[in-house]
């Protein structure tokens, strides 16, 4: 049995997702607050044992639920990116290099990881935007900016990871809540880019929809019409040395 694309209105999902991001950009300002109470105390000359266990726990509360929060939002954009990938293949886009699953699954794939998503992401905009030509559309400014964001975000984090775990004494805990801070902060230019970007892609796909929408198109189509488009420019490629 042949894949095939069906056109699904991104509107709900992107309700979803936004809801997610905005959630993002909350539970990041609670983090850096709750981090900023951690560096204020450890800071004094003194504390109890008694702070130190009320602060710990408060940190471990917060900390799960920005985990939740994060995981769902990875899901729910995962989901956003694999159904946007196959609507623009339903309204008509042929011959993209990445298949919808693989624009997530490249997220998690070391080396390319660092590239290969920004390059599913800056072609579904321009499919979105032109479909038919979306080799010619224009990719959207606001796509270096989330994906600088991205890289940056993952990459403090990651060594905030290995320093928090490291930390073993008051100044080293210092140090691991001044780069946890940092970290935090990333998560908001992150997670408000991403919303752009979002609600951009949905509301070019629903443009198009509006005068090239195809109810669903077999995967067969597009190897076709793709073996046609070689053919014509064979053609053309012949008929300009006979010319000449």
């Amino acid at each position: 049995m042949s894949d095939s694309y069906v056109y699904r209105p991104l509107s709900g999902l992107t309700r979803v997702v936004v809801v997610l991001l905005i959630l993002g950009v909350a539970s990041s300002a609670v983090d850096t607050y709750s981090s900023y109470q951690q560096l204020a105390m450890l800071n004094r000359a003194n504390f109890s044992p008694a702070e130190a266990e009320a602060n710990d726990n408060r940190q471990q509360a917060i900390g799960v639920l920005s985990l939740v929060i994060r995981l769902v939002t990875v899901v729910g954009f995962g989901m956003w990116i694999v159904r946007a990938n196959r609507n623009v293949r339903a309204l008509g886009a042929r011959s993209l290099p990445i298949k919808p699953g693989w624009a997530v699954g490249y997220f998690f794939v070391p080396i390319l990881g660092l590239f290969r998503p920004y390059q599913a992401m800056r072609d579904l905009t321009k499919a979105s935007r032109n479909p038919q030509k979306w080799r010619n559309a224009p990719a959207s400014l606001i796509l270096p900016f989330w994906w600088t964001f991205w890289l940056i975000s993952n990459f403090v984090n990651q060594i905030s990871l290995r320093i928090t775990l490291a930390a073993k004494d008051v100044p080293s805990l210092k140090d691991a809540t001044n780069v946890q801070i940092v970290a935090e902060l990333t998560e908001f230019p992150l997670c408000l880019t991403a919303t752009v970007l979002v609600l951009l892609v949905t509301r070019l796909q629903e443009t198009s929809f509006a005068s090239h929408a195809t109810e669903e198109w077999p995967a067969d189509h597009w190897k076709g019409a793709a073996r046609e488009d070689d053919a014509r420019i064979s053609t053309s490629e012949d008929e300009d040395r006979f010319i000449t």
